[in-house]
Order: structure tokens, then C-alpha cells, then sequence
């Protein structure tokens, strides 16, 4: 395990990440077919504010929503996105000396909980089921006694304009989603956390941040999907999970010595371990094929292992 939890950061070298950030922001915004280039536009930079808001805080401790639960596929279950960024990112803190508690609805509990295992992370799990458990959360979180520095969310839904909650085709997801979004909604005068938000299509937490047209004007469905839940902090990848892999390496560049962290842990060979044991012992499903397969978005291994690399490369270039 390393400790290694120290920013180091000087002019130059501040000036430098800036224009490495945007090259990491353009690998992880690669478009997969959901038109998604106008939404990484609109929140260029945020991937860098959130590392720092993490890698610049004296006592860092994050809490980590997820869990997308798809019912219409044999069985219905969480999706393969935002469980595997899940456990990388959660591996990655608690193996620096950061602090991480799971949060998740009962319906994905079983498979965040598998992930968990599968990266030997001793995070705890918070499973919440409806308002009033969410708000207990919310009122713990605010009150400071757990210590909460940041609320992240990895793929997780959130409600549109009209109140109710949808999947990318527009289906009516509410009643099977419980409302974690609150944790993030705005609130009056100082907060004791800051939010982050990950997301790959429009209807995800923290894409509030982005002006609803652009939404409707280049997401399928877009006006009626488009979650007006805000953060902080607003990461848009490709695939959610490229975005808690990015976060990672992000983090790890502003304090040299997580990076060790990182190469231990971001591997392909966890990613591929954490995505087999997830479908076969979640379960979860692939959303976009609507099958329990071991596939995320559709998308074929070959394109989450460029990606993956390409994160790893950008990450030793900046540290070396």
C-alpha cells in the first residue's frame, strides 16, 4: 500500500497540465455514437477543477454513488457501466490512505458489492431505498461528522425537468430508482462537501450543469432525458467508467507519488476481472445490447483497452 497523499505543484508546471488535461479530456470525450462532442465542450476544464479539488483538499474523504438498474432485460439488473470505475477509483484512494464510503440503491447493491470484493477494497457500503434514507444521508454528510469531503457519482441516473427519471430510450425508470440524486441538489449557504459528477448521455447526475439545450439539441431524446440535477464538478466521457479511470490518473499527476497507486491498480487486467465477475455474480447487464454479456456500451474490448492505454501513457508522460 503506498501513502502518498501530497500535492506538489508549481507554476510551470501548473501551466503545463493545463493543456495535458485537455488532452486528457479529448481521449476520454472519444464519441461512441451518442453525439456527445458538444456536451465535453461545455464542461472543458472540469475534469482538472475536480482533480483538484480532491488532490488540494488537507483530509480528503469521498463518498461514491452508483449503480444504473435496468429493468426490461432477463435478468434486470445494474449495468456494466459506472461499477468498474467504481472499484478502480475506490481501489486507488483507500490504497493511498483516502477514505471511501459506497453508496448505492438495494437493486445495485449486489453487484457493487461484488466489485468491491473483486478489488479487496474495505470501503463501506451505505444501501439506501427511498427520500427518507437519502436524506438521512444528506443530513449525515452536512453535518460533518463522517468527515465528507466530496460526493462523486459514476453513472448514475438522475430526474429530468419533468420530475421523473429515464433511460436512454426515454422509458420511465423513477420507481426503480432510488433518489441519490438529492445528495447533489443545491443548497443554501455553505456546503461541507463538494459534488462530481460522471456521466456519458445527458440523463446522468450532474449534467444540470450543462444549459438543456445542448441536451436536447444533440442527444437522442435529449429534451426529454436530460437530468437537471447540477454538481461541482461535471466529467462527460464516452463511457463513464473512461471518466473515473481519467479522474485517477488526473489526481495521481497532481501528486506524483499516487502514481505508483494507479499503475498498481488501473490495469487491464482488473478492469476485465471486475467486468466478468459483475455479470456472472451481480449480476449486471449490458444496457445498450440488452443482454448479460461481458460487454460495456456495446462497445468491443478492443476500444476500452485503447482507451485505458491511452489514459496510462498520458499519465506517465506527465509524471515522468
Amino acid at each position: 500500500m503506498c501513502r502518498c497523499f501530497k500535492t506538489v505543484i508549481c507554476g510551470h508546471r501548473n501551466r503545463q497540465l493545463v493543456s495535458r488535461f485537455d488532452e486528457l479530456e479529448r481521449l476520454i470525450g472519444r464519441d461512441v455514437g451518442r453525439n456527445i462532442s458538444q456536451l465535453v465542450q461545455a464542461v472543458q476544464g472540469q475534469l482538472e477543477s475536480a482533480a483538484r479539488s480532491i488532490s488540494e483538499h488537507p483530509k480528503p474523504k469521498i463518498a461514491i454513488v452508483t449503480g444504473f438498474f435496468v429493468p426490461t432485460i432477463t435478468p434486470p439488473a445494474a449495468e456494466t457501466d459506472g461499477p468498474i470505475g467504481t472499484a478502480i477509483l475506490t481501489a486507488v484512494f483507500e490504497r493511498s490512505g483516502i477514505p471511501v464510503e459506497l453508496v448505492t440503491d438495494e437493486k445495485c447493491r449486489s453487484m457493487l458489492q461484488v466489485a468491491r470484493d473483486v478489488m479487496q477494497c474495505s470501503a463501506p457500503m451505505v444501501t439506501v431505498s427511498g427520500k427518507e434514507d437519502v436524506e438521512t444521508l444528506k443530513t449525515r454528510y452536512l453535518a460533518g461528522a463522517a468527515e465528507v469531503s466530496h460526493v462523486l457519482s459514476i453513472e448514475r441516473p438522475g430526474p429530468a425537468a419533468s420530475g421523473r427519471v429515464r433511460n436512454f430510450k426515454g422509458r420511465d425508470l423513477t420507481d426503480v430508482t432510488a433518489p441519490l440524486h438529492k445528495l447533489f441538489e443545491p443548497l443554501a449557504g455553505d456546503r461541507a462537501y463538494a459534488t462530481i459528477a460522471i456521466g456519458d448521455g445527458g440523463n446522468e447526475i450532474g449534467m444540470g450543469r450543462i444549459d438543456p439545450g445542448v441536451v436536447a439539441g444533440n442527444i437522442a431524446n435529449g429534451a426529454e432525458i436530460a437530468c437537471v440535477t447540477p454538481c461541482d464538478h461535471l466529467i462527460v466521457s464516452g463511457v463513464s467508467n473512461w471518466g473515473g479511470f481519467a479522474l485517477a490518473a488526473g489526481i495521481a499527476s497532481l501528486v506524483p507519488r499516487m502514481r505508483e497507486c494507479v499503475l498498481e491498480v488501473m490495469t487491464p487486467a482488473n478492469c476485465n476481472a471486475l467486468l466478468e465477475a459483475i455479470v456472472d455474480r451481480g449480476p449486471a447487464v449490458d444496457a445498450i445490447v440488452g443482454a448479460q454479456q461481458y460487454t460495456i456500451d456495446g462497445l468491443p474490448a478492443e476500444v476500452h483497452d485503447q482507451v485505458l492505454e491511452g489514459i496510462l501513457n498520458w499519465l506517465e508522460d506527465t509524471t515522468s
